[in-house]
């Protein structure tokens, strides 16, 4: 069912007994139950700014597909007044068209009259909002939370009316939200421009956004078992590339461009003839001014 079916199914009664749901997959929305040593939250605010505000062909493409969808004729409804109009000055359309392209989720408050009748429908912030569940794991109501004040709005009004609609990207594993910003989105930035700090064993201290680094041999802290790996810190998130053989990277702590072929390859320079009973002098200086030129060119490790 598309997003416009489901809001026209908002002005629809009807309804019988439903199958219990089950939240099997734990998702980053919900990391704190989550065993000890987890990584940290994925932090959406952060992660859109990055991906997104700073991100002009990510702005263009989300702006192309929402005005698409806010542009797109609607079939005669009692609901079209309502869904053309605008949410908080904006199109409501293409609100929620980019809510579902950057969150994955969209929320639509329906604002009713003293007769019950429908007058408003409101987008909702959806990184606000979380799912409360009744018993059998359909969502009983919607709190939407704002810095320390938080309000819990049911899913239905005394009448049986839908106070809220949810409209959600298909989440493979997880009944109540969809989870569309992923992993594979925040490795982009490394593997399009893939340089590393430096090679260590430890997570650093104090991480700067966007920082990638080599993986050692023993690590430890949030990069264990990742020995070998790339770890870059995305939106405030330590996530992980797998090398494959081919992949290169530039190692900014020595210039050098290391390759993984079976394992991360560190080419060391020859060491500079000396010494010698013949010495010829121009093959010598030949020689120092290849591998000089070799280490430029970030094949060796700089002198």
């Amino acid at each position: 069912m598309s997003f416009l079916d489901t809001l026209r199914a908002a002005f629809k009664g009807g309804g019988g007994e439903r199958v219990p749901l089950a939240r099997s997959f734990t998702s980053p929305w919900s990391w704190a139950f989550e065993p000890a040593g987890a990584r940290p939250p994925f932090e959406y605010r952060h992660a859109v700014r990055h991906a997104f505000l700073e991100n002009p062909v990510a702005q263009r493409a989300v702006r192309i597909v929402a005005e698409g969808v806010g542009s797109a004729p609607l079939l005669p409804t009692d609901a079209n007044a309502l869904v053309a109009a605008t949410s908080a000055g904006q199109s409501l359309l293409e609100t929620l068209a980019a809510q579902l392209l950057l969150h994955g989720n969209g929320y639509v408050q329906v604002m009713r009259d003293g007769a019950s009748q429908p007058v408003e429908l409101f987008a909702l912030r959806p990184e606000r909002v979380s799912v409360v569940a009744g018993a059998d794991g359909w969502p009983a109501a919607y709190q939407y939370k704002v810095g320390d004040k938080a309000l819990t709005i049911p899913v239905e009004d005394e009448g049986g009316w839908p106070q809220v609609i949810h409209l959600k990207a298909y989440h493979p594993a997880d009944d109540q939200k969809a989870f569309f910003v992923n992993e594979a989105h925040a490795l982009t930035d490394v593997l399009l421009h893939p340089a590393i700090e430096g090679e260590a064993n430890d997570p650093p201290a104090v991480p700067a956004e966007g920082e990638t680094w080599l993986v050692g041999n023993t690590p430890t802290g949030a990069w264990a078992d990742r020995a070998g790996e790339l770890a870059s810190l995305q939106a405030g998130t330590w996530v992980f590339v797998t090398p494959r053989d081919g992949i290169r990277v530039l190692d900014k702590s020595t210039g050098q461009e290391i390759r993984y072929v079976g394992g991360w390859q560190r080419p060391v320079a020859p060491a500079v003839p000396s010494g010698g009973v013949t010495v010829d002098a121009e093959a010598r200086t030949a020689i120092a001014e290849l591998v000089a030129a070799l280490a430029d060119c970030g094949f060796f490790a700089a002198p």
